[in-house]
C-alpha cells in the first residue's frame, strides 16, 4: 500500500501496441485445433473466442440463461470493464461458426445445467492446455494465443461492419482495436490488387497514354498564360511577319499578303 501514485508527474502514459506480436489465425488453423480438442467444452471455448471474440474467461462465466435463442443472441458480462459505466454487459450475434458447437454443448448439457462450459472456470490458466491442444494438432504456437483469436475475430469483422458496431460486439474501444487488435492481413492485398484490376487501366483513345485527368482550377489558364508570354517573345524575335506563321493571339496582318483576310490572326 502507497499513499501516492509514483507515476502521478508522469504526462501521456499509454501502452502501446506490438505488431510483432500479432498473428492472424486462419480458419484452417481452427478447423484443425478443434479436431485436437479432447471434448465439446473445448470446442466451444476456442469457437468463442475466435469467432465470438470473447476472453476465454467470459466464455468460462456464460450461462445457459445469457443464450437467447429467441432473438439469436449472447449476452456477455464483461468482467474486465464492467467498473466502466455502460460497459458491464455486450451482446453478440449467433455467429453462423458459433451455433453448431453451441447445439452441441446444449445437448450435452445435464438436466438444469447453468454453465455452459462444464469442466473449466475463468480462474484456471487455460494457456497450458491450450498449447498442448496445438501441439496435437501440429501446430506451432502463437503469442497471445488468445487475444490473437479476438484479434483475428475483430479484423474479419471491421472488414464487413463499421467500426463501431464491432468494437460494441468485442467489448473494447476504437482506439484500443486500432492500437492493439486490428491488423493488416495477406487477404487485404489481395482483395486490393482485384479491386487494382477492374478497369482502372484505360487509356485516353487520341493520346495512347493514360487519361491525366481534370486540370485543377486555375492550372490550364496559367499554362495558357506561360505559353503566350513564350510566343511573344519568339515573335519580338523574329519580327513583324512571324506572327502569321505561329498563330499568336497578338499576330496582325501579315505583311506579305497584306490584303487576304486569311492571314489575319485574331
Amino acid at each position: 500500500m502507497i499513499a501516492e501514485n509514483p507515476f502521478g508527474d508522469m504526462k501521456r502514459l499509454a501502452v502501446r501496441g506490438n505488431p510483432e506480436r500479432l498473428r492472424f489465425i486462419e480458419r484452417e488453423t481452427i478447423t484443425r485445433v478443434l479436431a485436437a480438442c479432447p471434448n465439446a467444452d473445448w470446442r466451444l471455448i476456442v469457437v468463442l473466442c475466435r469467432f465470438g471474440g470473447l476472453r476465454p474467461s467470459e466464455a468460462c462465466n456464460l450461462r445457459w440463461d445469457q443464450i437467447d435463442w429467441e432473438r439469436l443472441r449472447i449476452r456477455v458480462r464483461c468482467e474486465k470493464t464492467e467498473h466502466h459505466e455502460g460497459r458491464e454487459w455486450r451482446e453478440i450475434p449467433f455467429f453462423p461458426e458459433i451455433v453448431p458447437h453451441l447445439h452441441e454443448s446444449w445437448e450435452l448439457a445435464p438436466e438444469r445445467a447453468e454453465m455452459v462450459i462444464e469442466r473449466y472456470r475463468a480462474t484456471q490458466n487455460l494457456r497450458k492446455p491450450f498449447q498442448d491442444i496445438l501441439a496435437k494438432a501440429g501446430i506451432e504456437a502463437w503469442p497471445k494465443p488468445f487475444q490473437n483469436l479476438r484479434s483475428s475475430r475483430e479484423t474479419e469483422l471491421a472488414r464487413e461492419f463499421p467500426l463501431h458496431v464491432v468494437c460494441s460486439w468485442i467489448g473494447n474501444t476504437q482506439p484500443v482495436a486500432r492500437e492493439h487488435y486490428l491488423q493488416v492481413t495477406d487477404e487485404d492485398y489481395l482483395r486490393a490488387e482485384a479491386a487494382g484490376g477492374s478497369g482502372s487501366g484505360q487509356k485516353d483513345s487520341n493520346s495512347g497514354g493514360p487519361k491525366s485527368g481534370p486540370v485543377p482550377s486555375g492550372r490550364g489558364r496559367t499554362q495558357r498564360q506561360v505559353a503566350g508570354r513564350a510566343q511573344r517573345a519568339t515573335l519580338e524575335k523574329r519580327g513583324s511577319n512571324a506572327g502569321c506563321c505561329l498563330g499568336a493571339p497578338s499576330a496582325g496582318t501579315c505583311r506579305n499578303q497584306p490584303n487576304s483576310p486569311t492571314r489575319i490572326r485574331t
